[in-house]
């Protein structure tokens, strides 16, 4: 037991400070409702005499867990952390900085510890952050109260009071629907804990909008917590706060130079390129070019509307377009062409990933972005094009260009293998999915939920719901459609010579298997069903290379393998006998 802090289970509930105390891992559990791109998770920690299961740990830290560095019986320190009051009746610790002192697998359990028990006096006005007090938030010198950090914010709670600083703030949005008109903005807060959105509709769109100013910093109470709804963010939260009449929001003015600017989460463009459309990420990188402003007619709004694409790339030697809409592509302001290889880095907040050509990159009312931000990454691009990118920009990967023989598909490795190995070799297990090429034969499609009736906008592919009065309603736009449109997403059977694998093929996929438009099986579903049936029977038996990824995914508290169907291409046999030939000329010279 001396290898544990003594008493600090019970020393940090009451406030006290404790410089970077070490404890034992005894028990962790992803709390109920999480969503799988921003996990929750609750531990259990003891100090070989007490122990407590009030201990959150920050979403930073959650690669710890799902690459299996944090595990039961685990000795570690916590070189930073927060202690704080919930509702005024209980103490709750988020870890927000760790070391494992030492792995689970060489540890046992130490000591018999006791569920330490939190009683009133604990409940004291202290905060706790590196082991050392906090006072009472102030502002103007006056009492706030006790300040909740972001990370320990949840429905449960009927009292809480945050401070953050705005990171983003939104234009104001309007819309006109079967349900009458309206408009909202929205905002992003940060704290050294966490980040979450903040959505103002109708009135209190009116009272805060011009009041929040990007950079401060705000006390905020009084306000409705719920589930995040991901399609329109990138920030790592389960929950975002809705402003309503009896919400508080008080700049502060003192005491703001320990919170966060902005905190992004960059994914290289080569990873990029990978993950499924529609969802919502940050990223950095070299503006290589940029089109001239165009003016189009938006479809959702039917008024014109100003755009401007960029290239962009990274280290990763790949590149993608990034769309800017509206004041963004206007205000963009670039270096005169002809002024050397020095090029502007952008930051970009929350873009949404598209399958445009290929994949590609746009700003939405919800991205934020940074010309040449003062932060390491954009010091370490800038060095990288002057030294190494401008000479091989030849090289550069666009993200249109796709080698299906290659063994790099869009800038990220793809390796052949036979369908047992996805078994055999534990494929998708790991962080980041698998990806892998197969050449396969279909033995059967799965023709039950095939179909579904989606949104006729271009960019949103959500369900529909048939209002049986001759329109459609798409929840995620707020509108009522005349119309809808056919997507697939189809379970199908593959083979080669090792085994079978299901896999999940989804529009383009699913077309090209069947050899038709999803818009000719609608209309054939509904009014000749032999035909229909026959277009699923002439699709068996025949071969293409499929680029397959392979993930564990977890809904429900099940975990399960999931294989998808990226691409299938009709099999080149020049090129695949081919590259059959050149392997086995290297099996023979080894």
């Amino acid at each position: 037991m001396n290898s544990l802090t003594p008493n600090s289970i019970q020393d940090i509930i009451k406030g006290d400070n404790i410089d970077k105390p070490i404890v034992q891992l005894l028990g962790l559990k992803k709390m109920a409702g999480a969503d799988i791109s921003s996990d929750r998770y609750r531990l259990l920690l003891s100090d070989g005499k007490n122990c407590t299961t009030s201990v959150l740990l920050a979403n930073q830290l959650n690669d710890l867990i799902t690459s299996g560095k944090l595990e039961n019986y685990a000795i570690i320190r916590l070189d930073k952390y927060l202690c704080n009051n919930v509702n005024n009746e209980k103490r709750i610790l988020v870890v927000l900085e760790l070391s494992i002192v030492k792995p689970g697998n060489m540890s046992q359990k130490i000591g018999n510890p006791e569920p330490y028990k939190q009683t009133n006096e604990n409940q004291t006005v202290n905060n706790s952050l590196d082991g050392n007090p906090t006072k009472k938030a102030r502002n103007n010198s006056q009492n706030i109260g006790p300040i909740n950090p972001i990370a320990s914010l949840s429905p449960y709670q009927n009292r809480w009071i945050i401070k953050a600083r705005v990171t983003n703030k939104s234009n104001i949005r309007t819309w006109s629907n079967s349900k009458g008109e309206g408009k909202l903005f929205s905002f992003d807060l940060l704290d050294e804990s966490s980040e979450i959105r903040v959505t103002c509709f109708n009135q209190e769109c009116d009272n805060f909008y011009s009041m929040i100013e990007a950079g401060k910093v705000y006390y905020i109470s009084r306000a409705t917590l719920k589930a995040a709804n991901k399609s329109f963010s990138s920030i790592k939260n389960d929950y975002e706060i809705t402003l309503n009449s009896d919400s508080s929001v008080t700049p502060c003015y003192d005491e703001i130079d320990d919170i966060p600017n902005i905190q992004y989460n960059f994914i290289p463009i080569n990873e990029i390129l990978t993950l499924e459309k529609d969802i919502m990420i940050d990223v950095i990188a070299v503006i290589l070019s940029a089109s001239d402003i165009q003016t189009i007619i938006s479809r959702n709004m039917n008024k014109e509307i100003k755009k401007r694409d960029l290239v962009i790339a990274d280290q990763t030697m790949t590149s993608i377009n990034l769309t800017m809409w509206g004041a963004d592509a206007e205000n963009l302001v670039l270096p005169p062409v002809g002024g050397g290889e020095e090029k502007l880095v952008i930051a970009v907040k929350s873009a949404r990933l598209t399958d445009f050509n290929g994949r590609s990159l746009s700003l939405t009312l919800s991205s934020s972005y940074q010309i040449d931000p003062d932060i390491s990454e954009c010091a370490k691009l800038k060095e990288w094009y002057m030294t190494q990118g401008h000479l091989m920009k030849s090289s550069i990967v666009h993200a249109s260009e796709s080698n299906i023989m290659g063994s790099s598909v869009n800038g990220v490795s793809t390796d052949w293998k036979f369908l047992h190995q996805i078994k055999d070799e534990n494929l998708g297990q790991g962080d980041k999915p698998d990806y892998l090429m197969v050449k396969a034969t279909v033995e059967f499609f799965k023709k039950e939920n095939s179909m579904y009736q989606a949104c006729p906008s271009t960019e949103c592919n959500k369900k529909v719901v048939d209002m049986n009065n001759g329109k459609y309603r798409c929840e995620k736009c707020q509108k009522d459609y005349d119309n809808f449109k056919w997507r697939l997403i189809l379970s199908v059977n593959i083979a080669d010579f090792s085994g079978s694998q299901w896999v999940m093929a989804f529009q383009e996929a699913a077309e090209m298997l069947l050899e038709t438009t999803a818009e000719t099986l609608g209309d054939l579903k509904n009014s000749n069903e032999a035909l229909y049936d026959e277009k699923f029977q002439n699709g068996i038996f025949k071969s293409y290379i499929f680029k397959l990824r392979a993930k564990v995914e977890t809904f429900n508290e099940e975990t399960r393998l999931k294989v998808t169907c990226m691409s299938a291409k009709p099999v080149n046999f020049s090129e695949y006998n081919k590259r059959l030939i050149d392997e086995i000329t290297k099996l023979s010279i080894k």
